[in-house]
């Protein structure tokens, strides 16, 4: 568990310190939260991930995102069956869309008729803006202010002068060749 948790900050870091553009990594955390919020829906997955290789997204953050919101979709799962049960049985108009659709040959590998699944793609379509929004700011202040302290603290210069370090980064080298 800790080497995970090591994992991501160090995935964190290494998105702070890219040369890739905010917009890009935010877009990529975004569709990882489309990917990883809505449980085994494969249809919809492979529609993402359509979106996401024929669109300029960082797949790190994909990735990042994905496995992030994994560890938290437990906690939606209610939320989201309450909006996909509101939507299937509270309004009649809906509920004539959501059937249409289901019934349509292809529409119905995204399983609208489960209380879950659609509340999980609704929730994620109204998720998917604030949280861009909300990632875009954090990786902008990330690159302008944490970025330039972190590359001059004292920890990281001592690090990359450590022989333990030195060694990993020629291990690293030697292995690619």
């Amino acid at each position: 568990m800790t080497i995970l948790i090591l994992a991501i900050i160090k995935n964190i870091l290494k998105l702070i310190v890219s040369k890739a553009s905010v917009k890009q990594l935010a877009a990529g955390f975004s569709f990882g939260l489309l990917i990883g919020l809505t449980p085994g829906n494969l249809l919809y997955t492979l529609l993402i991930v359509l979106i996401v290789a024929f669109v300029n997204i960082n797949i790190g953050t994909v990735v990042l995102g994905v496995g992030i919101v994994n560890g938290l979709d437990q906690f939606a799962f209610p939320l989201a069956h309450r909006i996909g049960y509101y939507c299937l049985t509270q309004n009649s108009t809906t509920v004539d869309w959501i059937t249409y659709l289901h019934n349509l040959p292809v529409v119905s590998g995204f399983q609208l008729n489960n209380t879950v699944q659609l509340g999980t793609i609704i929730l994620g379509l109204c998720l998917w803006l604030p949280i861009y929004g909300l990632t875009y700011a954090g990786i902008r202040y990330g690159q302008v202010s944490i970025k330039p302290k972190l590359a001059h603290s004292r920890w990281v210069q001592r690090l990359q002068k450590s022989l333990l370090i030195q060694w990993v980064f020629k291990l690293k080298r030697l292995l690619r060749l």
